[in-house]
């Protein structure tokens, strides 16, 4: 099944809502502290913020944003 079928079906099947990238997504990355680099990581913590949404995360760099909404693996 090509990927973009499969994501709607499960998009369909969980009752999940696609969240669309705004400007302000985009924008909000420049306020993020430097924890790290990686550019679609910095973008879902900006969206998250932005959309007043919580980010789960288990990736370790994640503890160092310590942004509300944010939560990423125990210590």
């Amino acid at each position: 099944m090509p990927p973009l079928e499969l994501f709607q079906r499960l998009i369909e099947k969980n009752g999940f809502i696609p969240l669309p990238i705004q400007f302000a997504h985009a924008a909000g990355v420049f306020s993020l502290p430097r924890a790290h680099s990686d550019p679609f990581d910095r973008l879902l913590i900006s969206q998250a913020r932005e959309e007043k949404l919580t980010l789960l995360s288990d990736d370790e760099v994640f503890k160092n944003y310590q942004l509300p909404g944010l939560v990423g693996p125990e210590t």
